[in-house]
């Protein structure tokens, strides 16, 4: 990252350079401010991630220490730069969209512009959910029904649908609590009635992330192992998380094909969602047991 200074901000020197990691093919997009105690220097690289990125210092002059999650989002999330909105830290990207509007379809340039505010957590990381103007913007309650009680599978698979469908466009909030030892647990999005199809969003314990998978795959042949991401979730849609403890709060914002998934006000998962269009919410848990604490379903009023 070049480094100019001026006295008086018409005459400019080179001076050595801000930062250079000498690692990315790239890291565009660079923004530097203060928090607290702490600077941020923000970037988007493209090298093994297309992700925003920050590192944290004391001072302005470095080290640039990378935080456990260094990351604001995920794959989908990129080049987001930031603005300072009475005192809070407002961060401005967009959510690539996917050529052909497909699941399958490579990632494009570009996409929809999607908010995020930062949050400063006590040892200076940043945690990331979307501006609760946007949430409060979903103001009207949905009933949404569930089978009362606790979901147990102590060596399988286990799942609920809801009687009724969700709007293309609405906010969902889950408080889970997962039983220690659990593999896997967390919602099903767009599912059909039975549950065979949709969108699932994971958290795994035992790995420390969150992740986005689908079902079915998609067949890219006639053999068995011929399935489009023949792998345990999509490829660039895993965030590492913080799962330790029993209750975790799940909210997701749905806009039609974009969705946002926020983990306990800490961790955001943006992405496109084209293939699949049903639209029951599940619950679903692997290899343990959990219980749905709470379900908020929003959306915005209609006019």
């Amino acid at each position: 990252i070049a480094q100019f200074v001026s006295n008086d901000l018409m005459h400019w020197q080179l001076a050595a350079p801000f930062w250079d990691p000498r690692r990315y093919v790239a890291h565009e997009c660079p923004e530097v401010f203060q928090l607290g105690e702490w600077w941020y220097l923000v970037y988007s690289e493209f090298s093994d991630a297309f992700v925003t990125r920050y590192r944290m210092s004391r001072t302005l002059d470095g080290p640039w220490v990378a935080p456990e999650r260094d990351t604001l989002d995920g794959r989908a999330f990129y080049a987001a730069k930031s603005a300072l909105i009475d005192g809070r830290r407002i961060f401005a990207g967009w959510i690539a969209t996917r050529e052909g509007g497909i699941d399958d379809g490579p990632w494009q340039w570009a996409g929809t512009m999607s908010l995020l505010e930062a949050r400063q957590n006590p040892d200076g990381s940043l945690a990331f959910a979307p501006p609760e103007e946007l949430l409060d913007s979903f103001s009207e309650d949905i009933s949404i029904r569930f089978e009362p009680g606790r979901l147990a599978a102590a060596d399988g698979y286990a799942f609920r649908v809801s009687d009724e469908a969700l709007p293309s466009q609405c906010y969902v909030r889950a408080e889970l609590d997962i039983d220690s030892g659990t593999t896997d647990a967390g919602l099903l999005l767009r599912a059909s009635p039975d549950g065979d199809t949709g969108y699932v969003v994971r958290l795994e314990p035992r790995r420390g992330r969150l992740v986005l998978d689908r079902w079915p795959r998609a067949a890219t042949g006639t053999a068995q192992w011929q399935r489009s991401g023949d792998i345990p979730f999509f490829i660039e849609l895993e965030r590492p998380a913080d799962l330790a403890g029993a209750v975790h709060v799940l909210e997701i914002v749905l806009d039609d094909d974009i969705a946002v998934v926020v983990l306990d006000r800490q961790v955001c998962l943006s992405t496109r969602l084209y293939n699949r269009d049903h639209q029951r919410l599940g619950i679903f848990v692997a290899d343990g047991a959990t219980k749905l604490r709470d379900l908020t379903v929003r959306r915005r009023p209609v006019d």
